[in-house]
């Protein structure tokens, strides 16, 4: 509904920062696969949550979300990270922009990482809260839950990083990994997004 009203008054709304911090996944949604059909995207949305899964073996979890609110990647209220709140928002964003039309959040499949158990905790699989959506002749699949990985291109992609993998018709494969989480990594984003609206409200004023 928002998305509509902007269009309609013909304002543009940056918010790069509050999907994947300093991956530009809506810069290129945008302005670079407009124009292409994604097949199907997978990635980690949370740099919290990664954070989490990436040290379970070493620190309990309250520790690790201690940890998380003392290096400024989790919020003193970190309730929607570990419950997948955010985590489903975000993706909710995105696939929205991949369908060019809404996909409500109460739509997407989603687990939390709350109640992981000790043995899914000490286990040696690599651990990663993944959204992913899939295409299939127009049938779409969504789901956000824990996956346990043995070998994999994401398996050395942890602490805060976020990371996203986008297949399509005309560009393939995409991998893009960046921070998502910390106050320097998310400013900085917010800046950029600062920085593309005032130079297009310059360039349509001059």
């Amino acid at each position: 509904f928002l998305n509509f009203l902007f269009k309609r008054n013909n304002i543009k709304v940056y918010y790069e920062a509050s999907v994947c911090g300093v991956l530009p996944i809506i810069n290129l949604l945008d302005n670079f696969y407009f124009k292409d059909k994604i097949f199907y995207f997978f990635g980690v949305l949370n740099g919290t949550c990664n954070y989490i899964l990436s040290n379970i073996k070493k620190l309990n979890f309250l520790k690790l979300i201690n940890l998380s609110i003392k290096k400024g990647m989790a919020e003193k209220n970190y309730s929607n990270d570990i419950f997948g709140i955010d985590t489903l928002y975000k993706t909710s964003i995105i696939i929205s922009k991949i369908n060019n039309y809404n996909i409500f959040y109460y739509n997407i499949y989603l687990e939390s990482i709350f109640n992981l158990n000790n043995y899914i905790r000490r286990i040696f699989y690599c651990k990663k809260f993944i959204s992913y959506f899939y295409n299939l002749n127009n049938y779409i699949f969504l789901n956000i839950s824990l996956f346990l990985l043995k070998n994999s291109l994401i398996k050395n992609i942890n602490n805060s990083y976020n990371f996203i993998l986008l297949n399509s018709f005309n560009s393939q494969k995409t991998f893009l990994s960046a921070v998502g989480a910390g106050g320097l990594p998310t400013s900085y984003s917010v800046i950029t997004n600062f920085h593309q609206s005032f130079e297009k409200k310059f360039f349509l004023n001059k």
